[in-house]
């Protein structure tokens, strides 16, 4: 049996380190192992990750001062011993056979996924990756650059792919190609880029459409449920770093990205309704934003022919820059995700 490292980075976690941590302890797949990085936590974290270190002598304990969760998985990583590695978020839990199901030892595949529930207050949603099996890691690596083609028929895939969770990576390969999480102070999100590096260096991927991983949505302490007030600067960051990953790669991988740019403003639309500002106020930055080059360009070639008919409504306002329709439409789904954490 290969050796694990399951990574978790803790910030302030005493509401959820028990069930994460003994969703980990209690896998099937024995030969963990298990490094759990204390983030500066203000809480007494530190005292509960004390008690299960002197439970099982799998647990390593890191104790550093704060420095966010990119900076922290990379800290994982340079302290990791097994021949894969694996990260968990705090506020999340496993299923007790999710490394045994979805792990098995082909010297030919690079990245191990496996699918996850999102858990909201109110209602569980397993994700259906609309994959399964074996595939060249150039096909997932597309996947994860942006959605094409038919695939468009469902939007809500354009990230399903993306998480560093979920996922069980050769610990070599990330040493050997020099891999690290990117601050997401500079990108808005880590885990898309650094999945797409990885794949430039892999052969195949095993994806297992099973939701074994459990994905907390309703922390309110979680990044993504605040206001970011650069996040449209941070994405198109990012956008510039996925293109130069997928330079000289044909053109399915640029329509991709072009995709992901033009699904993203929605992203960014629903963050605007989170700021502390005035309904006006809201209204004059949407007009800004729709009005971006950056939008202009990715909408200009962006084909709603696959598209289920309210995801065309809302994305025919945005092609033509109706912010009215744009505002209204973002703030009812914004209603109606916190409908289900109530």
């Amino acid at each position: 049996m290969d050796k694990i490292s399951v990574i978790v980075a803790c910030y302030n976690g005493r509401e959820y380190i028990e069930k994460c941590i003994e969703s980990i302890i209690n896998q099937t797949y024995f030969n963990l192992e298990i490094i759990i990085i204390n983030d500066g936590s203000t809480d007494d974290s530190s005292q509960i990750l004390s008690r299960y270190k002197a439970m099982d002598d799998r647990i390593s304990i890191i104790e550093q001062s704060n420095r966010g969760l990119s900076e922290t998985r990379n800290v994982g990583i340079r302290y990791a011993t097994g021949e894969w590695i694996m990260f968990v978020d705090i506020d999340d839990w496993l299923s007790k056979d999710l490394v045994e199901e979805t792990f098995r030892l082909d010297p030919t595949v690079d990245l191990y996924c496996c699918s996850y529930n999102r858990i909201f207050k109110n209602i569980n949603v397993p994700r259906d990756l609309k994959l399964s099996g074996k595939y060249r890691a150039e096909i997932i690596m597309r996947r994860l650059v942006g959605l094409t083609d038919e695939e468009l028929s469902d939007p809500t895939q354009a990230d399903s792919l993306v998480t560093a969770w979920g996922k069980i990576y050769r610990r070599q390969k990330i040493i050997a190609a020099g891999l690290k999480f990117v601050d997401t102070a500079s990108i808005g999100t880590e885990d898309a880029l650094f999945n797409i590096q990885y794949l430039n260096y892999c052969r195949n991927v095993f994806v297992v459409n099973k939701p074994l991983y459990q994905y907390r949505k309703y922390n309110e302490k979680s990044l993504t449920n605040t206001y970011k007030a650069d996040l449209m600067t941070k994405w198109e960051n990012l956008y510039k770093l996925i293109r130069q990953e997928i330079e000289g790669k044909d053109h399915t991988f640029q329509t991709a990205l072009n995709n992901r740019i033009s699904l993203g403003f929605l992203g960014v639309s629903l963050n605007e309704t989170l700021a502390n500002i005035s309904e006006r106020q809201k209204y004059i930055r949407l007009k800004k934003i729709v009005n971006s080059q950056l939008y202009i360009a990715a909408f200009r070639n962006f084909d709603l022919h696959y598209m289920p008919l309210h995801w065309k409504i809302f994305y025919g306002l945005a092609k033509k820059k109706s912010v009215l329709g744009i505002y209204i439409l973002a703030t009812i789904i914004q209603i109606i995700q916190k409908r289900k954490n109530l």
